[in-house]
Formats: structure tokens, C-alpha cells, sequence
């Protein structure tokens, strides 16, 4: 069996009718933004840089630079350590297969809070719906244009075929929404649900003529603009795409599984597979490390204050006031300054920045790098020789500054759990309690090789 541009060749027991093959897909890693590089060509080097660009192109590209700044950088840098992180999942199998399972594990310490799987299995099904829709929809025009029916008995059996497939394929979608414990868009599907419901219920209404009749042609909701309307609501709802939802894994392994609905397989082309994993920080480790370090580096910081302006309070005030230049000793002051926050900054447990539980608990690591860009800013005023005022100022701002960006770690610690409504993927013809379609791209998207998504 060929699968993503890979032969994978098994024996298998001719005495049985069903299989079960599991296999280790390669995949790519596109990072979180695989589409934000396309398309782009790299600049051509100019042997003057900006000095041939008038004025406004440098004001420009400074606005650029601004913007992309505050859109990218500040959202990433201000994610916090509650957080989940998210992952994305695609791929491609042979459309003959009747089911397909997805497993994932993690680390220890860091859980799949849900695990959602959303496949284009029904896509040849409603593609051609929505082209049947459409295609009677101008029938019907043109028979109103014309004032007379002609075959209306053959004209009534293809809207019988078309709405019945409509509804067939509004009952998947509802069984897919009852196993995730949702429900549908109904409110968004109001001329599909109709339609369906004249066809399947067989109910007599009164016709236009004011007889009563079970005909589909008589009926006065069944216009060519409920018909069109239908088939824009199987488009834009994704009615295409099923749903498969484990909401309740809660350890670091989990699973989600496609079945195929129709009792025929497709024979030739691929079902495109997304998979989605929205994890959490499992590990119940507290910032109390990082709070500790912050509370000493702002401790040292305030009494080499004190010591350098012999007053209880060395941010002016109390009879105390800032030594001469020639009465500091500055390569002590700068080696207490920078050796003892980078020594307890070596015994925090911080995990390592590329891993997951790493991106998960960001916001304690920028709590650490602020305290010794603050610590690293006085001992650099210090050396310099900058006195009075200014470095009572410096003093100020390098004690406040940490204690300002140890804030949020004490108002919400990481061991909390996440709050509900994790993004996941999720069709628009989905109404899942508690939860929002993602609104900005995932942390990490993979692809197995060859799926040409």
C-alpha cells in the first residue's frame, strides 16, 4: 500500500477479511507560521543601504518594522506559562481505508488537554449536493419562467434523489456532533434542515393551487431560492468535513479515530486528515522558584543601594545621598551586581526553552531575564561612573521593574488549570459548549511527508 509517497509492503493472512495496520508516518515540522514566508523573494543587497531611500521609504519601513513588532513580537513575548500550547496535525490517506486512528504522546509533565480530528471524507458527497442544488434550482427557474412543468413526475424523482442525499448527509453531520456532546450551526443550516425534512417527512401541505398534496414541487417552501440558499449553507457550513472530538484524555497519551460512514468505500484519490492537540502544563510546578529569585535580586540590588548611600532608603531621602565616583570601589559593586544573580539564576529549574513544557512556562523565564537585564543595567551605570540623581533613578528602576514583571506569576500561578474552551479545529457547522475556534496560528504544524497540504 502506497501511502504519502512511501510503499509499505506487509504479509497479511488471507483468511481474514479485516486488517489492522499501524504504522510511524514521517512527518515536517512548518513551524508556527508555515505560510509566512511564501511567496517572498529575498531583497537585493545595495552597495549603500538605506542611504539611497528617500525619506519617506525609511519612515516607512520604520512603521513596518513598528507594526510588525507589536502585531508579532510583544503577543508572543506576553504569552503566559497558563497557556496551552497548540498543534497541528495533517495528513493524507488512500480513500479505501475504513478507519484511521491517531495516537499521541507527550513528556511527562505535560497532559493533552483535548485532541480533535476533522477529515474531508464527504467531500465528493456534498460537491456534488451543492452541484445538484444548484442545477435544479435553474430547472425550476426556468420552468417558472416558462409558466409550464414538463415532466414534472421525472422533475419530482431528482429532487426526491438530491434532497434525500442533503439530508443523509445533515444526519452525519448530526451523529458526529451528538459523539463530541454538541450540537449543530442550526440557526446557519435553516434552509438545508427545511428541505431535508419536506423530503423525509412525506407530509401533505397545501399546495399553491390551496389543494393538498405530498408532492416536493408543490410545496412553497421548495423554491429555486431555498435551493440555491441550501447549497451556499452545505459550501460556507462545511458540511464536508466530520468531526471527531476526545475531550477527556487527561494524561500525556491519547487518541482520536476516523470511521468511514458510507457502506461503500471510495476507490482512487486521498481523505485529507487535521488533527488537532491543545496541551497543558501537567507538572504542578509553582513559581515559587522564580519568585524567590526575583525577591533576591531585588534584595541585593536594594542593599547594595543602601551600602553605597549609607541610608536605610537609597533612592534619596533619610540624610542619606549617592558617593563620589572616587569613593566607590565599582569593580566590587559591578561583581555583586552580576555574580550573584547569574549564580542563583544557574539554580532556578527553568526547562529548556525549545521543548514544549518550556514554551508553556515562558513567562518565568522572562521573569528571570528581566531581573539580570535590570541587575546588568546598574552595574553597567556603575562602571561607567555615572553619580548622583541618574544613578539614584537607575536604583529605582531596577528595583521596581522585576517586581512589576513578577506580577502576573503571583495573581495566577502555572499549576492552575487551564480554563475551558480550549481551541480546537473544529467545522463551522459545529456548535461545541465552551469552546471558540482558534483565532491565531498554531504554536507548532506538522505534515507527513508528501501530503502536498
Amino acid at each position: 500500500m502506497a501511502v504519502n509517497n512511501y510503499l509499505l509492503v506487509v504479509a497479511l493472512d488471507a483468511t481474514k477479511d479485516d486488517h489492522l495496520l499501524s504504522y510511524d508516518s514521517p512527518v515536517h515540522s512548518w513551524g508556527p507560521h508555515p505560510a509566512g514566508n511564501a511567496g517572498r523573494e529575498p531583497s537585493a543587497r545595495r552597495g549603500q543601504g538605506v542611504m539611497n531611500d528617500s525619506q519617506d521609504d525609511v519612515v516607512r519601513r520604520i512603521k513596518g518594522a513598528g507594526a510588525y513588532f507589536m502585531r508579532e513580537v510583544v503577543p508572543r513575548w506576553a504569552r503566559t506559562d497558563y497557556s496551552t500550547y497548540r498543534v497541528e496535525y495533517f495528513a493524507q490517506v488512500p480513500s479505501n481505508l475504513r478507519s484511521y486512528h491517531v495516537v499521541a504522546e507527550t513528556e511527562p509533565g505535560v497532559h493533552i488537554q483535548e485532541m480533535s480530528l476533522v477529515t474531508n471524507a464527504d467531500e465528493a458527497e456534498a460537491r456534488d449536493v451543492v452541484a445538484d442544488l444548484r442545477v435544479f434550482a435553474g430547472k425550476l427557474r426556468e420552468e417558472n419562467r416558462m409558466g409550464t412543468m414538463i415532466e414534472p413526475r421525472l422533475l419530482e424523482l431528482e429532487l426526491q434523489s438530491v434532497l434525500g442525499r442533503l439530508f443523509e448527509l445533515l444526519r452525519r453531520r448530526r451523529w458526529d456532533a451528538d459523539q463530541a456532546g454538541a450540537g449543530m450551526a442550526e440557526d446557519q443550516l435553516e434552509n438545508s434542515t427545511r428541505l431535508a425534512w419536506a423530503c423525509i417527512s412525506g407530509e401533505g401541505v397545501r399546495d399553491r393551487t390551496g389543494q393538498v398534496s405530498s408532492s416536493l414541487l408543490g410545496r412553497n417552501d421548495v423554491t429555486e431560492e431555498a435551493l440555491d440558499a441550501a447549497a451556499e449553507e452545505v459550501e460556507d457550513q462545511e458540511l464536508a468535513s466530520d468531526f471527531s472530538l476526545e475531550n477527556d484524555p487527561a494524561s500525556n497519551r491519547a487518541h482520536v479515530y476516523w470511521r468511514r460512514k458510507s457502506p461503500r468505500p471510495s476507490v482512487g484519490g486521498y481523505t485529507r486528515i487535521r488533527c488537532t492537540l491543545s496541551l497543558s502544563d501537567a507538572s504542578g510546578a509553582r513559581p515559587g522558584s522564580v519568585l524567590a529569585y526575583v525577591a533576591a535580586v531585588v534584595l541585593t540590588i536594594y542593599i547594595t543601594g543602601c551600602f553605597m548611600t549609607r541610608s536605610p532608603w537609597p533612592y534619596g531621602g533619610f540624610g542619606g545621598s549617592p558617593p563620589a565616583p572616587s569613593e566607590l570601589n565599582a569593580d566590587a559593586v559591578v561583581a555583586v551586581l552580576l555574580l550573584v544573580p547569574g549564580f542563583l539564576y544557574t539554580r532556578l529549574d527553568l526547562p529548556a526553552r525549545h521543548t514544549i513544557i518550556g514554551r508553556l512556562r515562558v513567562l518565568s523565564r522572562q521573569v528571570a531575564h528581566i531581573c539580570i537585564a535590570a541587575s546588568v543595567l546598574l552595574a553597567a551605570a556603575v562602571a561607567s561612573g555615572i553619580s548622583g540623581s541618574v544613578l539614584l533613578w537607575l536604583f529605582a528602576v531596577s528595583t521596581l521593574v522585576p517586581i512589576l514583571a513578577a506580577v502576573p506569576l503571583v495573581r495566577r500561578p502555572v499549576n492552575q488549570r487551564p480554563e475551558a474552551g480550549l481551541p480546537v479545529a473544529m467545522p463551522n457547522w459545529l456548535r461545541l459548549p465552551g469552546h471558540h475556534q482558534p483565532t491565531r496560528p498554531p504554536n507548532a504544524e506538522y505534515h507527513s511527508s508528501g501530503s502536498g497540504l
